[in-house]
Order: C-alpha cells, then sequence, then structure tokens
C-alpha cells in the first residue's frame, strides 16, 4: 500500500514568515512519514489564495523533497 503525504498549512500573509512554516511543514511531513512509513520526499503542496503563495514557495524552497504542487485562486507575485 502506498502512503501519500499531504499537508495543509495556513499560510502567514508576510512572506518572511514564509521560510519558518516551511521549516515546520517539513518537520511535520518527518514526523508522519515516520510515523506512518511514508516518503518524506514525495511531498504533495497545494494552497488556495494565499496558500497558493506559500505552495509556489514551499516547492522552490523544498525543492529536493516536493514531488508536485497545485496553486489553485491564486499566485506568486514577482517584483
Amino acid at each position: 500500500m502506498r502512503i501519500v503525504l499531504k499537508l495543509v498549512v495556513a499560510a502567514a500573509i508576510v512572506v518572511s514568515t514564509y521560510y519558518a512554516i516551511v521549516r515546520v511543514a517539513e518537520e511535520k511531513a518527518d514526523a508522519l512519514a515516520q510515523r506512518y512509513g511514508a516518503d518524506a520526499s514525495r511531498v504533495y503542496v497545494s494552497g488556495f489564495s494565499n496558500g497558493a503563495m506559500f505552495a509556489y514557495f514551499a516547492a522552490m524552497i523544498l525543492k529536493d523533497r516536493v514531488a508536485a504542487f497545485a496553486e489553485i485562486g491564486g499566485g506568486l507575485i514577482l517584483s
């Protein structure tokens, strides 16, 4: 049986806090993978609205661990 990790994270508005939130999500993925035997190197991330921006950010920071990501109703703003 294949176990897929799906993390739901409420993203903060301030981008500088995204680094801390990504690290917390990474720790949770490790804990869940260890507990349930899932593959922590294949994390799937999705987000809606501001969470969509977080999904992009998390995929960039955790590029070696995120297998796929999807944004819904939002996106990454580059300036």
